[in-house]
């Protein structure tokens, strides 16, 4: 069970500001539960790594101006 969640809020209709956040699980993979031949030695008593990611996003959109169709400013943080 991987829970998550994302928001979308316009204040105006040239800026956006969008969130997500979310609990996600990585099992391990064959080759590190158990090597593979030569020099790599497996762990078999490995569990899932879990971790809570989130991001923000903020876009600001100027509308056509004579030759420029659209400027687009978008800024992420991960």
């Amino acid at each position: 069970f991987s829970p998550s969640i994302g928001a979308e809020v316009r204040p105006w209709s040239w800026i956006s500001l969008k969130g997500n956040i979310g609990r996600y699980q990585r099992a391990p993979s064959f080759n590190e539960l158990f090597g593979t031949r030569g020099f790599v030695r497996g762990t078999p008593d490995l569990d899932a790594e879990t971790a809570l990611n989130r991001d923000v996003e903020f876009v600001a959109r100027a509308p056509r101006w004579r030759w420029l169709d659209e400027a687009v400013l978008e800024y992420v943080y991960y």
